[in-house]
């Protein structure tokens, strides 16, 4: 059973109990009953909801930390792209410290290798 199944059974269980109440007399269900299964499916409510609302507050403070890291990322280019600006010309070894690679790095530098072997 979902947790909207049961809430929907809780109340309807309230409300048909409700509407049998003399017969369920009968058996011991009297409206103090009837008034703790409202309680608890309230509660329950309530319960669903402060999850739900902290589920919501999660997605969004990914989506910040997503935002963050772009703006992060684009600085970290921008920096490393001036760097390269300043090392193309006199020292290589400085130069590919400043040089971001994809994740498919190593594909690049075995087809740029394959490449290189084939001119020769």
């Amino acid at each position: 059973m979902t947790d909207a199944q049961l809430l929907f059974c809780g109340r309807r269980v309230g409300r048909v109990a409700r509407q049998q109440m003399d017969f369920l007399e009968d058996v011991g269900v009297n409206e103090r009953v009837l008034g703790r299964i409202s309680d608890a499916s309230s509660a329950f409510e309530r319960a669903l909801n402060i999850q739900q609302d902290k589920v919501a507050d999660r997605d969004i403070a990914v989506e910040r930390r997503i935002e963050k890291g772009n703006v992060l990322y684009a600085e970290l280019v921008t920096l490393c792209n001036i760097g390269k600006d300043i090392w193309a010309e006199r020292d290589p070894v400085r130069y590919e410290q400043y040089c971001i690679y994809e994740s498919n790095n190593e594909q690049k530098k075995a087809r740029k290798l394959r490449e290189e072997q084939q001119r020769d």
